[in-house]
């Protein structure tokens, strides 16, 4: 597997949870899959706005289709 060394911050209270329930050796395997897991979330939620986007674009060209029967004429 390729890595990268990364370094970031975190509030100290959480990186004690993550050694006490994680352990020190496993912390960036722990780490990795709580990322991969919140991006996958959020790829679901992008991909749910693209959708619900297309839906609202259909549903406007519809709307604009049938506008013409809002003139006069057909009462």
């Amino acid at each position: 597997m390729n890595a990268k060394h990364v370094t970031f911050n975190m509030p100290v209270s959480l990186h004690h949870q993550l050694r006490v329930f994680v352990g020190s050796n496993k912390m960036s395997k722990f780490v990795c899959a709580a990322v991969q897991d919140k991006l996958a979330e959020e790829r679901r939620g992008l991909r749910q706005a693209y959708m619900d986007a297309e839906k609202e674009r259909k549903r406007k060209e519809t709307l604009d289709e049938w506008k013409i029967t809002e003139g006069e004429g057909w009462e």
